[in-house]
């Protein structure tokens, strides 16, 4: 597992996340428009869960889980422990 530390990695964290829950009800219901949700959702993104990067608990695990977003240190634990 690698803490995410480059912006690029930031960039695809997020596009990910931005695309994964681009058919959320939820989320088109707060930004029906497709050009208003790619514009601010990553935004959001990162005002929700950003401070991860900023403490290294964003996570990139290649065979446990997809990403961890700023995840609890004990579930960061139990998923180094898979």
């Amino acid at each position: 597992m690698a803490t995410i530390t480059t912006d690029q990695a930031q960039d695809r964290i997020l596009s990910t996340l931005t695309l994964g829950f681009s058919a959320d009800p939820i989320m088109r219901w707060l930004f029906p428009q497709a050009d208003t949700y790619l514009k601010y959702f990553p935004e959001a993104l990162k005002l929700f869960g950003g401070a991860a990067f900023d403490n290294n608990t964003a996570l990139n695990a290649d065979t446990v889980l997809p990403q961890l977003f700023g995840c609890h240190p004990i579930l960061t634990q139990m998923a180094t422990d898979l």
